[in-house]
């Protein structure tokens, strides 16, 4: 099964994080053949009973955590409203627009407490910065720094991650 989760804070933050679980789901063989549970198949006798309980071994508990903190900051002065932008005016009353600055922190742990896997996680820092330049025009700019604690397979040089990120945003009403 798999869910897709869209979790917003209006005007902080928004992520989008894909949660899996994990479904047991019965093998599919050849339908006439009795050895993989086909039409032609009888129960053996040291077969457990459909009513029977399965044995489950007791697994340790495996922990994962997160935390973030964020801060923004309207450097001009104005007051930011859900929805709308913080400036009014057009191209004609150019009045210098607004500013906005914002930082974020995260960290995330994984893989604790399960035995033969070695626990993991990353810390990450990001800063943006905004100028809504009229009603209609904003120049934005990001950068994104991630740490890893254990280098992914994939490259186990790499310690961490920059991302850079810039936008130009055209609102039309």
């Amino acid at each position: 099964m798999r869910a897709l989760v869209l979790a917003c804070v209006p005007s902080i933050a928004c992520a989008l994080w894909l949660a899996a679980c994990d479904d047991t789901v019965a093998p599919k063989g050849n339908p006439n053949d009795a050895s993989t549970g086909g039409k032609d198949s009888t129960p053996s006798a040291d077969a457990p009973s459909p009513t029977e309980a399965a044995p489950h071994d007791s697994l340790p508990s495996v922990y994962e955590r997160g935390i973030y903190a964020e801060a923004a900051w309207m450097v001009t002065g104005q007051h930011r409203v859900h929805g709308a932008w913080p400036v009014t005016n057009g191209l004609r009353a150019f009045t210098g627009g607004a500013v906005e600055v914002a930082g974020r922190a995260e960290r995330l742990d994984l893989g604790l407490g399960a035995p033969g896997v070695t626990p993991g996680g990353a810390t990450a820092f990001a800063f943006g910065a905004r100028w809504w330049a009229t009603r209609f025009c904003a120049l934005s700019a990001a950068a994104y720094h991630t740490r890893y604690d254990t280098p992914p397979i994939e490259e186990p040089t790499r310690q961490g991650a920059w991302l850079g990120l810039g936008r130009l945003t055209i609102f039309a009403p």
